[in-house]
C-alpha cells in the first residue's frame, strides 16, 4: 500500500517516536519510515554545503533515512524481512519530502 508523507506527517511520526509519546511497541511501520524521514531530512538541512548536485542530495537523504529506519527498526524488534520493507518505505518517504520542502532547488 502507497502512503504519501506530508512534512507536518513526518514531524508528527518523528514526535511519537523521538520524544517518546508513543511506545516503541505500538509503533507503526508508517510511523517509523516517517520519522526516519523525517530525521534525514533533518540532517541533510543541518549539513549541506550548497555545492551538492541534485543527485547527491537525494543520494545523501536516502542514505540517511535508510541508516534511521535500520536503527529504529531495530528498537522495535522487526524481523529483517519487515525492516527491508520498512526501510523502503523511509527511504521513498524521505525522497517525497525532500523533493517537496524548500531543500529541492533543482540540478546544480
Amino acid at each position: 500500500m502507497s502512503h504519501s508523507y506530508g512534512f507536518c506527517d513526518c514531524h508528527n511520526h518523528h514526535q511519537q517516536v523521538h520524544r517518546g509519546r508513543t511506545e516503541k511497541e505500538r509503533w507503526t511501520d508508517e510511523m517509523v519510515a516517517g520519522s526516519a524521514a523525517y530525521q534525514a531530512l533533518c540532517h541533510f538541512s543541518s549539513n549541506r554545503t550548497g555545492r551538492e548536485s541534485h543527485e547527491q542530495a537525494k543520494e545523501e537523504v536516502a542514505r540517511v533515512a535508510a541508516q534511521e529506519a535500520d536503527r529504529l527498526c531495530e528498537q522495535k524488534g522487526l524481523d529483517h524481512g519487515k525492516r527491508d520493507g520498512v526501510r523502503r518505505m523511509s527511504v521513498d518517504a524521505a525522497k517525497e519530502l525532500y523533493f517537496d520542502t524548500n531543500e529541492y532547488r533543482g540540478d546544480s
